[in-house]
């Protein structure tokens, strides 16, 4: 007979005081290449070598098409032994401010900056206002349609300098594993009629290809990103997009959801400004697929939405203006021309394009966020837990997991456009596949271990064990919840006190209850409560030295199954199903939770 022994910890308030710890302070953040790809200053790059006297002989250097050592000075760091070479297509044309690509793990291994090995400069090629590549990358992240990262970098050679360049992601391993469930699929880059592998093989690429049709296409396809993809592709107007040419993308075959996803890349050309491209609301590729009716609503609808928030009059001319300052300030006497056609421009698109839909019958609906300031709360979470007081999950081990409360008295349906993410850079990291329910005055527990597969609710990114954000946002971009946390204790919570409503202090889960039951005493003999036999098949029994006023068991993922007020034992419980549960107990002097109660 295995007998679980439950006693909470004496004095508990007064053991965790030196830790208290309230949540809204500016900690460092936590995802790889948010200093270097930080946009509220101009960054600096010097490259030197002593195998180039000048820019010139450098710049010859480059055409090359292999590596060349280098030294890199990056906003004051100095990184020796690395590999750089020319990049692009048509942009490594340009003869005076060739584009660049940069490896800094090439002839050092392990080498890193800011937790990255490589990243590029975009020349700007065909941009005179150097904003085209940031403000297209800015858009497909704000509408949660993953997209490299991007800000402004002035290089010089030496001390000559080279121009403002673009600072762009590099979509390789370390950029799988920051945004994927899983880093283990395959990636590949598109070219217009061609693809090359990158990383893993091409069969599922291959499946996708010869089995997708309009009718099964969500079943390969990452269908919601998808979408928003191409109609953002219409919205910039980039000719050398996916949406126009099937050109500059990437597919990524991400194997625990088992779909497709589209990447966005290179868009010097977006916003053509010269309307060689203009008036269209549907993308030139893939008709078959849009032309398909639901597939049509639903891209027609998202052109709504994104239409509602993407390019507002006030993000763009906040947005603009920040750009063209930090251009400004370079020290290269740089000329940076207004960016007020470019304003213009989009505002135009975005009206035209509204026209455009309710030319065809198609009525936007209103997207606003329908709720008040903290009528949902990240109430509680765990970062760190481990095999002996963590709670785990419905197909085993011990994640972290986020608890959301619901402080109306009405039931809150969480659907697809609700997000939680790690990252205040990409608020829209993960949104919920399927409606769940969110009950009145209840809790719902959400799984942050990037299983996806699994059972449950479940992210597809960890909450950082050394600090850093955890956000959660609705589609029109209303921040509902924003919590900066410090490095995580282990098997300890950060927890809302009051319940749902306060600031967040350290203690002992309360999984899926009030955050207020873990209530200290100060005499722990009081609290000895044991409970058998478990596992169990028919019958519990709990035997304390107070008296048991109600009993409530919870599942894996926070429902609650029994509840019995007074109860008589021993309990009958042969009717629940094979699995784990948590078993909540009310006495006269108490409120305790009993993690790991299973049933056989």
């Amino acid at each position: 007979m295995n007998i679980y022994k439950a006693t909470t910890m004496m004095n508990f308030k007064t053991t965790l005081s030196c830790i208290l710890i309230f949540c809204y302070i500016n900690f460092f953040a936590q995802n790889a290449g948010d200093q270097l790809f930080e946009d509220t200053y101009l960054h600096q790059i010097t490259i030197d070598s002593d195998d180039f006297n000048n820019k010139a002989d450098f710049i010859l250097g480059l055409n090359n098409i292999e590596y060349i050592l280098v030294s890199l000075t990056i906003d004051g760091q100095v990184l020796d032994s690395v590999g750089i070479r020319k990049k692009g297509g048509i942009s490594s044309t340009d003869l005076t401010k060739p584009p660049i690509k940069v490896d800094i793990n090439k002839f050092v291994s392990g080498q890193k900056i800011d937790g990255l090995k490589k990243f590029n400069l975009q020349n700007n090629f065909s941009d005179d206002i150097i904003q085209r590549d940031k403000i297209a990358y800015d858009l497909y992240r704000r509408a949660g349609v993953l997209a490299p990262r991007a800000t402004y970098a002035e290089v010089f050679f030496k001390n000559e300098p080279l121009g403002i360049y673009t600072m762009i992601d590099q979509i390789d391993l370390t950029f799988l594993k920051e945004n994927f469930a899983s880093d283990q699929g395959s990636l590949i880059k598109g070219t217009f009629s061609s693809v090359e592998l990158k990383y893993g093989d091409m069969i599922d690429y291959t499946n996708y290809i010869d089995n997708a049709n309009a009718l099964n296409f969500g079943d390969y396809v990452n269908l919601e990103t998808y979408l928003k993809l191409l109609a953002i592709d219409v919205l910039i107007e980039d000719w050398d997009s996916y949406g126009y040419e099937r050109h500059n993308y990437y597919v990524y075959y991400e194997p625990k959801s088992e779909r497709i996803n589209f990447i966005t890349w290179d868009h010097n050309f977006a916003f053509d400004l010269f309307n060689s491209y203009a008036n269209r609301l549907y993308p030139k590729a893939d008709t078959n697929i849009i032309n398909h009716p639901p597939i049509k609503a639903m891209y027609q609808s998202t052109m709504c939405d994104l239409l509602q928030y993407l390019i507002t009059d006030s993000y763009i001319d906040s947005f603009l203006l920040h750009n063209e300052t930090l251009l400004i300030s370079n020290n290269s006497s740089v000329s940076i021309p207004s960016s007020l056609p470019l304003n213009q421009y989009l505002k135009d698109n975005r009206q035209w394009l509204l026209n455009e839909l309710a030319n065809e019958g198609v009525a936007c609906e209103d997207l606003s966020f329908d709720y008040n300031q903290n009528d949902i709360v990240i109430n509680e979470f765990v970062a760190k837990s481990d095999s002996i007081n963590g709670v785990q999950e419905p197909d085993g081990g011990y994640p972290d997991w986020i608890e959301l409360y619901n402080n109306t008295n009405t039931d809150i349906v969480l659907d697809e456009k609700f997000y939680l993410s790690d990252d205040k850079d990409f608020p829209k990291k993960w949104n919920f596949p399927n409606d769940v329910i969110l009950p009145a005055n209840g809790y719902l527990i959400v799984w942050a271990d990037r299983d996806v597969h699994q059972s449950g609710i479940h992210t597809n990114f960890k909450i950082g064990k050394d600090g850093g954000e955890l956000l959660m946002t609705y589609e029109d971009l209303t921040e509902i919840q924003n919590i900066n946390y410090s490095e995580q204790l282990l098997n300890l919570s950060y927890s809302r006190i009051p319940n749902g409503t306060g600031n967040f202090i350290i203690q002992a889960p309360s999984f899926n209850l009030n955050n207020e039951t873990m209530i200290a005493t100060d005499d722990p003999s009081q609290t000895e409560i044991k409970i058998f036999p478990n596992p169990t098949f028919d019958f519990l029994w709990i035997k304390s030295k107070n008296t048991i006023e109600q009993i409530e068991l919870y599942n894996a993922i926070g429902q609650s199954v029994l509840k019995i007020e007074s109860p008589n034992f021993p309990v009958d419980v042969s009717s629940l199903k094979v699995g784990q549960y948590f078993l909540k107990i009310k006495t006269n002097k108490e409120k305790v939770t009993i993690q790991a109660l299973i049933k056989q």
